[in-house]
């Protein structure tokens, strides 16, 4: 018969993989807005109105796993376990300011740039769709809102603390599944500088990517 040794083995793994992506997520939404009043107590003392927020414990760098198109899969093949999380290490200098790529009814390619230099391909080879114009992320983009259908990418908008915005995507239609999103909970506090980790055989836009935030406290 059929050795199905290797997904109960996955399935543990991805169940920690999952806490563990909710627990980034959980604690952009809930932590970090709790923390925020006090970073800013000092400017109660005379003399310090204008001093800069401090950090106190909030870390230097938030990082936040995007889920995998896999997550919303009824059919796990045994080629595609390790495309569940993102678990290759890569330096990529930020910020990334700027995206570009290939898009048809989804966003077939995403191509990441910084300064004018190519900072990562997603996937590395893509055919589909065409070419789309590219796109400047806001000033200080603090947050994300992502939409999926099937494997890829339908929509990515990237906001800041102004609310202005940038959108890239392919003519999806209105229903869509698995919105993914961080709401403002970081602006004001970090803003969103580069990628740190991805999928090592990344196949398609909906492969998790972890983004990386900076510390970068800013009052509009």
């Amino acid at each position: 018969g059929t050795d199905w040794s290797w997904f109960d083995e996955w399935e543990s793994q991805y169940c920690k993989t999952i806490t563990r992506q909710y627990m980034e997520t959980l604690f952009i939404k809930e932590l970090v807005p709790m923390f925020t009043p006090f970073t800013a107590l000092q400017r109660l003392i005379p003399g310090y109105e204008k001093k800069g927020k401090a950090r106190g414990p909030l870390p230097e760098k938030v990082l936040l796993t995007t889920p995998s198109w896999l997550a919303r899969s009824y059919h796990l093949l045994r080629k595609d376990e390790k495309r569940t999380d993102a678990t290759e290490k890569v330096e990529y200098k930020g910020p990334i300011t700027k995206i570009d790529g290939r898009t048809g009814q989804i966003i077939d390619q995403l191509i990441f740039e910084t300064n004018g230099a190519t900072v990562l391909r997603l996937p590395e080879e893509s055919t589909g769709g065409l070419p789309a114009s590219s796109v400047a992320l806001p000033s200080r983009t603090c947050g994300f809102d992502l939409t999926y259908l099937d494997r890829n990418m339908a929509r990515l908008v990237a906001f800041n603390q102004l609310n202005e915005t940038a959108v890239f995507g392919g003519w999806y239609p209105e229903e869509l599944g698995g919105p993914f999103n961080i709401g403002p909970a970081l602006c004001g506090l970090y803003t969103f500088d580069t990628i740190s980790k991805i999928v090592k055989h990344r196949e398609a836009t909906g492969d998790p990517i972890q983004l990386e935030f900076k510390w970068d406290p800013h009052d509009p």
